[in-house]
């Protein structure tokens, strides 16, 4: 991996220097640290880093608006802390444009694997964004090409970036954007999907009046009515 200028964005000091310290083991340059979110958006405007690690619950702002805020001016990967992580908070990150989260203490947790998949999926943003210039249905077109990418991964066993090389391929195979040919993906996996619940409703009903038959054929003949 190369080396990040990464904004850190942590309130609590102790947190922060820990964070610092694991970041620059893994060879990263933290080229700021903001205490809130307004001081933030002024740090990512003013300093320009390549990610930016930012906890959820900030003062003034939280994390999820300042990045709406940041990713607003210029598109930056950005991973978020959070002691807990809902469905709603999954989805609210997803539509800003947050490329990963990690569920806190973030500073006692191994930071090198979460900044490979911000990495990776914000390359797959980029990627979109040359073909949808409106961040807004780009952020839509990313989350088709996600759903496609967790088919082909539990489907083929491929890896999150071997997914997206394969959807890139058809993609220019076929001559469509990407949100298309993921569309294409998840069309054939529904239909998949459709088939295998088929094949097993059929195989239960056969069953069952392989059941009943089986049943009748023990009755005695006095019994039938």
């Amino acid at each position: 991996m190369k080396r990040l200028r990464i904004l850190l964005v942590e309130d609590k000091w102790r947190v922060a220097r820990r964070l610092k310290v694991q970041l620059e083991h893994l060879g990263h340059e933290v080229v700021g640290l903001a205490n809130d979110g307004q001081e933030a958006v002024g740090c990512a405007w003013r300093l320009e880093p390549d990610l930016i690690i930012m906890e959820r619950q900030l003062p003034i702002i939280d994390g999820i608006e300042t990045a709406q805020t940041i990713l607003a001016h210029k598109p930056i990967p950005i991973i978020l802390l959070t002691a807990y992580a809902d469905a709603d908070f999954d989805r609210r990150a997803r539509e800003v444009g947050v490329m990963a989260y990690l569920v806190t203490p973030g500073e006692t947790r191994p930071l090198g694997p979460i900044i490979k998949v911000a990495l990776a999926r914000f390359e797959v943003l980029e990627a979109i964004r040359r073909e949808v210039s409106n961040l807004k249905d780009a952020l839509k077109t990313r989350m088709l090409v996600e759903q496609a990418n967790r088919v082909l991964m539990r489907r083929q066993k491929l890896s999150e970036a071997e997914a997206f090389r394969s959807i890139q391929q058809q993609s220019r195979r076929i001559g469509t954007g990407l949100g298309e040919s993921a569309s294409v993906v998840l069309r054939v996996e529904e239909l998949l999907f459709k088939d295998v619940h088929a094949i097993r409703t059929l195989q239960s009903t056969l069953s069952a009046i392989h059941r009943g038959l089986r049943s009748s054929a023990r009755r005695p003949q006095g019994d039938a009515l």
